[in-house]
């Protein structure tokens, strides 16, 4: 049975209206799980995504990003992105399935 072992959270504002993402990790001794909801300022749940690997989940944050126009994240992703893609094509000798 997997143990729990560290969880990470971080707290983003996306709009000055108070429109909120939370970004969590949560390490388990044989995987890990990656949460990220969209809150609304009067409390509503938007979106709530679970990813059981990291790219997935950076795909996740690219579209949140890209909806509430937060520039400055989505490029800071895309450089990942972009470190990623050079890295499967040393290792696999093609172009990955996923676009940006």
């Amino acid at each position: 049975m997997a143990k729990l072992v560290l969880e990470n959270e971080e707290i983003e504002q996306l709009t000055e209206a108070g429109h909120t993402l939370y970004i969590t990790v949560k390490h388990f001794t044989t995987h890990s799980v990656f949460l990220n909801r969209v809150v609304a300022p009067d409390g509503a749940e938007l979106l709530n995504i679970r990813s059981w690997e990291a790219l997935p989940s950076m795909l996740v944050l690219a579209k949140i990003y890209t909806e509430y126009n937060k520039t400055s994240q989505l490029e800071m992703l895309k450089e990942v992105f972009d470190e990623i893609k050079e890295d499967f094509i040393d290792e696999h000798g093609s172009q990955p399935v996923w676009e940006f």
